[in-house]
Order: C-alpha cells, then sequence, then structure tokens
C-alpha cells in the first residue's frame, strides 16, 4: 500500500515524508490511571522556501491549529486524518545537502559545531545531537537533498474525529 501524507496549516500545504505521533495513558493493574497523553507530533517536511513554519517556531507564544492528513495512493483514499489546535512547534531543524552526504562525516563533525563549553547545555546538546543525526539518517537513505523535522506540542488533538485533550 502507498501513501502520502499533508500537512495544512493556515491553509498552506507541506509534504509530510514522515511522521510519528502519540497518545499514551499511565495505566495500573490493566485500569488507566491518568487521562489521555498526547499532542507531541515529530515530522520530517520536504523543504520549502514557505517562511511560515521557521516563522511559527521562532516565536514562543504562537499557537496554531492544522491537520496532517494521510492518504493511500493506489486506492485514492484517506487512510487517517489528525487534527490539532493550538500547538507550538518547538523544534525546527533544517537540513540541506547539495549531493551525496557522508553520514559518518558529518556525524564526526556535530561536536565542533557545538559550544561544548557551556555545561548546562548538554540536554540542548543532546537533543541537536540526537536531531541532526535522525535527520542525516532519513535523507542518506532518502537522498532527499532538503528536509525540515518538526515537532510540535499540541494541547488537543483529534484522530479520525475523536478528540482528545492533552491532560
Amino acid at each position: 500500500m502507498s501513501f502520502q501524507a499533508t500537512l495544512t496549516i493556515d491553509g498552506k500545504s507541506f509534504e509530510v515524508l514522515q511522521c510519528s505521533h502519540t497518545l499514551s495513558q499511565k495505566y495500573d493493574r490493566g485500569k488507566t490511571t491518568t487521562g489521555v497523553r498526547g499532542g507531541v507530533i515529530a515530522l520530517i517536511l520536504g523543504g520549502s522556501d514557505e517562511d511560515l513554519l521557521g516563522d511559527w517556531a521562532t516565536s514562543p507564544t504562537v499557537k496554531k491549529d492544522g491537520e496532517i492528513t494521510f492518504d493511500r495512493i493506489d486506492q485514492q483514499s484517506t487512510l487517517q486524518k489528525l487534527e490539532f489546535q493550538e500547538a507550538y512547534a518547538t523544534l525546527y531543524f533544517e537540513f540541506m545537502s547539495s549531493g551525496t552526504i557522508d553520514a559518518d562525516a558529518v556525524f564526526e563533525a556535530i561536536p565542533d559545531t557545538l559550544n561544548l563549553d557551556l555545561t548546562n547545555e548538554s540536554d540542548f546538546d543532546a537533543r541537536v545531537i540526537n536531531n541532526t543525526k535522525a535527520i542525516v539518517r532519513f535523507v542518506e537513505r532518502t537522498h532527499t537533498s532538503n528536509c525540515i523535522l518538526l515537532r510540535l506540542s499540541a494541547a488537543k488533538i483529534k484522530l479520525d474525529g475523536i478528540a482528545q485533550q492533552n491532560t
């Protein structure tokens, strides 16, 4: 089965190359003990000259609503629709490669691009390293020359019409 996904925000569409989203509940002895948690959506998008995503990610108070539609290409039908409300763009990481990349060389160069003298930044450094590795592996695997890693944190999500509030 072939799939195609599209992220739509403010009437603008972006090609989704990879997506993951999670809904979970804590449980004990087979019974839930908390409300549904979720609302974190991680996407790898095709590169775009549209400024909307970068502007959103650099605006700490801006919340947006949008949707991701997952379509079956071979059956010309929608498989799933994920809608989100009041979402922050918590990560925007763009990677561009003008040719074939050597992932090992990029991984070796990562520490040179970080200021590792800052002792309180170890979590930030680890996130940068992990995000860089994830996007470089994706580029190496798919031969995509320009892509964006985008992470969203939404207050409310709706999966195929069933609403969940992030508790």
